[in-house]
């Protein structure tokens, strides 16, 4: 199936897959890179940031003593890696989703 060309669900699948909980798949898309290309061409590295930002959010629960869930860590770990590379490539976007892609496999 395939979806509207209008730039719905790629501004809001994140959210979406927030509100429902549904961080393992959230952080599945978000490391693909056929997504990561399509998200970047249409909501530009705001979009994926954004994106990255609300599955750091979502992967921040607690357990029932006030310590982090430990099946989270890894995954925060590689999230906030990505998002810190995506940060000190920020100036390669203007250059191309390419150039930006390439930046982003060399600091990760």
């Amino acid at each position: 199936m395939k979806s509207p060309k209008d730039g719905y669900i790629h501004a809001n699948l994140a959210g979406h897959l927030s509100k429902c909980d549904r961080g393992s798949e959230l952080a599945a898309l978000l490391l693909d890179a056929r997504w990561l290309n399509v998200r970047g061409k249409l909501g530009g590295i705001l979009g994926q940031k954004a994106d990255f930002a609300i599955l750091d959010k979502l992967l921040q629960p607690f357990d029932g003593n006030g310590g982090e869930k430990t099946d989270a860590k890894g995954v925060r770990k590689s999230v906030r890696l990505i998002l810190k590379a995506m940060q000190l490539s920020w100036g390669s976007f203007s250059d191309g989703p390419r150039a930006f892609q390439f930046q982003m496999c060399g600091r990760c």
